[in-house]
Order: C-alpha cells, then sequence, then structure tokens
C-alpha cells in the first residue's frame, strides 16, 4: 500500500499519459504479489480500488489547473470592482462586508452596521473632502439617503457608491478669445468625465456665469445617474465655461466656440466622449462648435470627419426638441400612471423661453395640454386661453433676433398679458396651472414657490432643467403629496435620441429620421419612468419618483461595477 500511493504521487506531479500508464502497470505487478500471500479476492478488490483511485486523480488534473487559474484571476481583481470575497447575497458574507472598514482615518477603522450608518459615513466623507463644493454635496446626501435601503440589503454597494463620489478625471483649461473691439479675454473652460461604467462618456455643454469646479461636478455626477436610466451604454460626462453669451455679437460667440473646440477637442477624439445641448448651448453653438470641430479634423489628417463629427454631437441637430420632447412624454406617463389623469387639457405652467421650454410646450399642445405661460429675464407672459403653435414659433423667431417676451406681448392682439420681473412674483405663485415645469436652471424654483404651488392646488411638478428645484423644495412636494419628477428621470431625453440615432447610423449606415426618433424617443421615456417606479415600489415608497429615480440609476451602476 505505501508503494500505491507513492505510485499515485507520482501521477499527480508528473501528469503524462505515458506514466501514467506505466505507474499503473507497476501497481499491477505489486498487487499481484500482494495477492499471491493473501485472499485473492481480497486482493482484486483492493486492485480495483487502486486504479479507480489514480483514474481518477488523473480526471481531476485539469480541474485543479482550472481552479488555480481562478484563483489566480480572482487575486488580480479590485476590491470595489470585483468579487473578491465571494457572493455578497448571503446573510453570512453581508455580515462579513460589515464588519470590513469603510474607511480607515487616523489608524482607526471606520465601520457601518445598517444601510443609514453607510449613508452617513459616505456623506461625511464628502463633506471632509470637499467642504465648500454644496451643490455637489447636496446631491450626494439626497441619493445616500435614498439608496440606504440597497445598502441595507448588499453592504458591498457601499463601497461602490464611495468610489462613484470620485470623478474619473476633471479638466480646467483656458479659452482664450478676442471680442468685436480688438480686446483679448479669457474665460475658464471644463469638461468633466466622471464615470465610464456603463460605456463612453456623453453629456451636454453649457456657457453660463456660474459655471465653476464645484457646479460641474455636480452637474457631473447628475448626468451620470440620469444616463443610466436610459437603455443605452452610455457613460457619463458634462462640460462648459463660464463665459456669458449674453449681450455678446455673433461673431464674438463664434471666436469663443474656436477657442473652446481647440481646447477640449484632444480630450474628446477617438469617440471617448461626445456632446450634448445645454444651458445657453444651442443649435447656434453647436453649429459653430462642429464646424471648428471639422476643421481640426482636416488639419490632423483624418479621412472621415463626417463619421466623427456624427458621433460627437449625435442628434443635437437633427432633433434638438429630444430634452423638451422626452419631458413632456415622462409628465404623460406619470399623470396617467399614479394620479390617474390624461394630460390632455391639464393647464401647464412653464418657466423660461429657450429651446427647452420652447419643446416642451409644443409636445404639451400636441398631447393636447394647456401650456399658459413662458418666462425669459424681463418677466413672464401669461396666455388664459393657452398658447398655439404659432405663438410658439413667433417666439421662437424673435427669440433667434434677441428679442424679448415683452416686445412678444406688445405686439401681438391675443389675450397675452406680460408681468414685467419689477413687479416682483414668479409665475409659480401668480398664476394657478395643473403641472409645473421649471425649465431654466438650477434652482429657481424655491420653498416659496412650492408653498404657492401647492396652495394653488397644482398637482405635479416636473423638472426640465437640472436639479430646478432647490432641496427644500423637493421637501416641501414630498411632505403635502405633490408628484414630483426629478431632472435625472425627467429629461434624459436627448441621451435617448442621440442613443437611437447613432445606433441607426452603425447598423443601417443612414441617419434616423425626426418622426423615428420621436416615436423611440416616447417608448424609451415611458420605459424609464416604469423602471423608476418599480424601483421606488420594489423598497416601499410607492409614488416617491425621486427615490426611484436614485435607486435605479445607482443600481445599474452598482450592476455593472460588481
Amino acid at each position: 500500500m505505501i508503494r500505491l500511493k507513492a505510485q499515485s504521487r507520482m501521477v499527480i506531479r508528473m501528469g503524462d499519459v505515458v506514466t501514467q500508464r506505466q505507474s499503473r502497470a507497476s501497481v499491477n505487478v505489486n498487487m499481484r504479489a500482494f495477492t499471491s500471500s493473501t485472499d485473492h479476492g481480497r486482493g482484486q478488490k483492493r486492485l480495483q480500488k487502486s486504479e479507480s483511485i489514480n483514474s481518477g486523480i488523473s480526471r481531476k488534473i485539469p480541474n485543479a489547473e482550472k481552479q488555480e487559474e481562478k484563483q489566480r484571476a480572482k487575486m488580480k481583481k479590485s476590491l470595489v470592482g470585483q468579487n473578491v470575497h465571494s457572493s455578497y447575497n448571503s446573510q453570512f458574507d453581508n455580515d462579513r462586508w460589515r464588519k470590513r472598514p469603510l474607511f480607515n482615518r487616523a489608524g482607526m477603522s471606520v465601520k457601518f452596521e445598517t444601510g443609514n450608518d453607510a449613508a452617513a459615513l459616505l456623506i461625511q466623507e464628502a463633506q471632509r473632502r470637499d467642504p465648500y463644493q454644496v451643490d455637489f454635496l447636496q446631491c450626494v446626501e439626497e441619493v445616500a439617503y435614498d439608496v440606504a435601503m440597497a445598502i441595507e440589503e448588499q453592504p458591498k454597494l457601499a463601497w461602490v457608491f464611495k468610489q462613484l463620489m470620485e470623478p474619473e478625471r476633471l479638466i480646467t483649461f483656458r479659452v482664450p478669445w478676442e471680442d468685436d473691439n480688438g480686446n483679448a479675454r479669457i474665460n475658464r473652460g471644463y469638461r468633466i468625465q466622471y464615470s465610464s461604467t456603463l460605456g463612453p462618456y456623453r453629456g451636454g455643454l453649457r456657457f453660463h456665469p456660474h459655471i465653476s469646479h464645484g457646479s460641474i461636478r455636480m452637474l457631473g455626477w447628475e448626468q451620470t445617474l440620469k444616463n443610466s436610466l436610459t437603455s443605452w451604454p452610455i457613460g457619463g460626462s458634462k462640460g462648459g465655461s463660464d463665459f456669458d453669451p449674453e449681450n455678446k455679437s455673433d461673431g464674438e460667440i463664434k471666436r469663443f466656440c474656436e477657442s473652446f473646440m481647440k481646447s477640449v477637442a484632444p480630450l474628446v477624439a477617438s469617440k471617448s466622449d461626445a456632446f450634448e445641448s445645454d444651458l445657453n448651448v444651442g443649435a447656434r453653438e453647436m453649429r459653430y462648435l462642429r464646424d471648428a470641430y471639422a476643421q481640426i479634423l482636416m488639419q490632423n489628417g483624418v479621412s472621415d470627419v463626417t463619421d466623427e463629427s456624427d458621433y460627437l454631437f449625435g442628434s443635437t441637430e437633427e432633433f434638438p426638441e429630444g430634452t423638451g420632447f422626452g419631458c413632456a412624454y415622462f409628465a404623460e406617463r406619470a399623470m396617467n400612471m399614479h394620479l390617474n389623469m390624461e394630460i390632455s387639457g391639464l393647464r401647464c405652467l412653464l418657466s423660461g423661453a429657450g429651446m427647452l421650454a420652447r419643446s416642451t410646450a409644443t409636445k404639451l399642445l400636441e398631447l393636447g395640454a394647456v401650456p399658459v405661460t413662458l418666462s425669459d429675464t424681463t418677466g413672464f407672459i401669461h396666455c388664459e386661453s393657452g398658447f398655439q403653435i404659432e405663438d410658439i414659433d413667433a417666439i421662437a423667431l424673435l427669440k433667434e433676433h434677441r428679442g424679448s417676451l415683452h416686445d412678444f406681448a406688445r405686439n401681438h392682439i391675443r389675450d397675452i398679458k406680460f408681468f414685467p420681473v419689477s413687479e416682483g412674483g414668479s409665475v409659480w405663485g401668480r398664476i394657478q396651472g395643473d403641472i409645473a415645469f421649471p425649465c431654466i436652471s438650477q434652482g429657481e424654483l424655491n420653498v416659496d414657490d412650492a408653498t404657492a404651488l401647492e396652495q394653488n392646488n397644482c398637482q405635479a411638478v416636473f423638472e426640465c432643467a437640472d436639479r430646478a428645484c432647490t432641496t427644500n423644495a423637493r421637501i416641501i412636494f414630498e411632505d403635502r403629496g405633490l408628484l414630483f419628477g426629478p431632472s435625472k428621470a425627467v429629461n434624459p431625453g436627448a441621451i435617448v435620441a442621440s442613443g437611437y440615432f447613432l445606433d441607426v447610423l452603425s447598423k443601417e449606415g443612414r441617419k434616423a429620421t425626426k418622426d423615428e426618433m420621436d416615436q423611440n424617443l416616447r417608448t424609451g421615456m415611458f420605459e424609464i419612468h416604469d423602471n423608476v417606479s418599480k424601483a421606488a415600489e420594489k423598497y416601499d415608497m410607492v409614488g416617491n419618483l425621486k427615490a426611484g429615480a436614485n435607486l435605479a440609476s445607482f443600481l445599474r451602476i452598482a450592476e455593472k461595477e460588481l
């Protein structure tokens, strides 16, 4: 038996077919000698057993090698991105993750017991690292507490959230340009490529004097979560400049866009990133940027300029109404599913008079709703009977020539009244409506506005502009039972449209028509609403679209990370 074991070990070490046969032959000889002095039947049984041992060991060799390969691969996987410590689905593994330190501070291990504990620790860490980025900190706090129940179920998600709080890269660059008087001017440009977990970066450009490191980081965070709600494999990015296009000539805007594109082009080359329209970056600015990019490509010897440009700018030129149309579709679905109300006939309050507000109003009219207000820097206009398509077109033409809504109301013969800014008050407090659509910018709708909307029996608020409502206004909506659609769920229409546009372009070699993109957009926005609603319902927050959007978006990213 000793000799048998030695021979078996030799088979394991060498693993050679010939060696296996020789070892078995040797075993057979030894076993025959053994059976001559013992019971023949018992020896035969031992011989069969020894042969089965050898053959079994030989069969296990490939499996052993596979196990070693798996173990080596496991060691190479990152702590956050991969399942190094086995599955976390069981309670045993959840307890193991809770015992691991989420942070190490001053030689002390910081751990958590519950999902709310983890959320509080993550918020504290964000505050410690970036105490002055107030907008970003508000976003982190909101999302952290909304996903706390998911972290309670799967503690490992806390490490994913910890990683997501840091963008992959944030680039700041100088944008020199010359004004009409020949003066050299300089602005700051930004591009944050926040997360490529789901795919290549994509996100809007905005020009506004309040753009800064903190605001661009907040917008990059929001864009990443927003993009993850769509069905397309798209990461999140954002960009822009503190350039103010207000009171600038076309020549000045053109020269600025050319300089901006020259600085940002290396960051978005080779289809690694892509643009969408945003605040103060409309069709005119996109046209200037696209022309400048084409010149850069040709100077660098790129043969297929059209292909590169189509990817970078997506559907922004073919379907600039995508975001506004998507807002209207989301509102249509939400009103029907949560309030059992058809959007047709409902009075809609809109702020703004740019592309976002006008396209939202246009689609609301097509759906049978009644948009009754629009606004700009001079004040707001109110049409008691509701605007018509002709009114929206006239306002669009007026805005192309830098006219104001005051001019529109003064020259219009219908029942349109103008309320100047000097009189005070806002559209939200002075006009009654069933649905509110803030379409201008972040934080435009505050606590007083939210209270006024509730007192005027408004049924729902849908953020068309990114984070158009302040945090306290959102709390008012939740406490008083108003249906609230957050911007990350309401306004990804341009992303949905661009995803479809590029999909048709790559598969069929043609550009999708506006009607095709519109039909796909309606389906896509309905799906986003339904996924958000299901996520809220799963965690016992039925009807809370804000929490549902945060959960659905974060969990899709986490699933990919894990």
